[in-house]
């Protein structure tokens, strides 16, 4: 079993990623952490993802699937990359931050699936527990286990990660490669008046 963060580590974590999304939208530069600044669980290998909201409505979205990097370095890293670097938004802006949701995703252990058939594949997801990663050579997509809450249903969630890693939503090749993974735990937080 993972270990369990304490309340006072989960708070440590978003005020982390305000920290470093600040720093990000003032510099451009990526926050550096001091050697030993953060310790105990949130300097073991974890993966993380970091989602912005800004006003209900996605507005950036980065994270690692098999990174080893310590939880701390891992989530300012995700949290620099999700206000700058989502290719999908417009850098984030000073200005934007009090109307900025910041939401983590501390990822559990990622495991490869075993299938020879997409109805091997999709008897073996367990929604709306797993999150999935799917990899063709060249490309992969990833969803998060809440993205169960809008896609219900599973043959249409492997579709639109199909769609998502770029793939036609009925493609299918011997060297398409599966892994799923949980979320060992959720933390919400917001810039308030910043």
């Amino acid at each position: 079993m993972r270990p369990q963060l304490s309340l006072s580590d989960k708070a440590a974590l978003i005020e982390l990623s305000k920290r470093s999304i600040l720093h990000a939208v003032k510099t451009g530069d990526e926050l550096a952490l001091q050697h030993g600044e953060y310790c105990g669980h949130l300097s073991q290998p974890r993966s993380s993802f970091v989602t912005l909201r800004k006003e209900g409505s996605l507005r950036g979205c980065i994270g690692s699937i098999d990174g080893p990097r310590p939880l701390a370095e891992d989530v300012a890293h995700n949290s620099y990359g999700a206000a700058l670097f989502d290719t999908r938004f417009s850098p984030l802006t000073e200005g934007e931050l009090p109307s900025i949701e910041i939401h983590l995703s501390v990822l559990g252990p990622v495991e490869e699936i075993q299938f020879e058939t997409e109805e091997e594949l999709l008897h073996q997801l367990c929604p709306p527990l797993d999150g999935l990663v799917l990899r063709e050579v060249g490309t992969q997509g990833v969803f998060l286990p809440v993205m169960w809450q809008r896609i219900p249903d599973r043959r249409m969630f492997l579709e639109h990660l199909k769609q998502k890693a770029s793939l036609p939503a009925r493609y299918w090749s011997d060297n398409l490669r599966a892994f799923r993974f949980r979320v060992d735990f959720d933390l919400d937080g917001d810039f308030g008046g910043a």
